[in-house]
Order: structure tokens, then C-alpha cells, then sequence
């Protein structure tokens, strides 16, 4: 007999800049980060395939978050990038 146990739902947090780009507008106390989120599917609880891949701005205190596009995001990456090279 054969068992599969597959799932999704899995989701993996990668930040993306060193730096903080704005003042959190629910804690007024926090910094923003920008964070990548990936949704993963899973086979037996380990994440095999990335199906959606999101861009947010996420508080460290209060652990809000405002979902941006992907355009926007590549621009704060390249901005910070700017930002370190002098």
C-alpha cells in the first residue's frame, strides 16, 4: 500500500535588504524591512515546489504587513544597492 501525504501552504520568509525603509503606520514604533514570501507545495512536510511568490514590507514590532509589487520591490533593492556602493 502506498502513502502520499501532500500539502501546501508551506510559506518561507527571505529578507531582502539590509536596511529599513519606513516607519510601521499601525505601531508607529517599528521599522520596515522588505521581505520575500514563497508558498511552497509540499511532499511528506518538505517544501519541493515554490507556487507564489510575494514582496512585503514587514513590521519587526508589531508584525504588520503591506504587500508591494514586484517592480517596486526590484527598485528598493536597487536603490539599497546604490545606497552601499558609495
Amino acid at each position: 500500500m502506498m502513502f502520499l501525504l501532500f500539502g501546501w501552504g508551506k510559506q518561507t520568509f527571505k529578507d531582502l535588504a539590509e536596511r529599513d525603509f519606513d516607519i510601521c503606520k499601525f505601531c508607529h514604533k517599528g521599522n520596515l524591512r522588505l521581505r520575500e514570501v514563497t508558498t511552497w507545495a509540499t511532499l511528506f512536510f518538505i517544501p519541493i515546489i515554490p507556487y507564489k511568490t510575494r514582496y512585503v514590507l514587514s513590521c519587526g514590532n508589531c508584525k504588520a504587513g503591506y504587500e508591494i509589487s514586484r517592480e517596486l520591490a526590484e527598485r528598493m533593492q536597487d536603490k539599497e544597492e546604490e545606497d552601499n556602493f558609495y
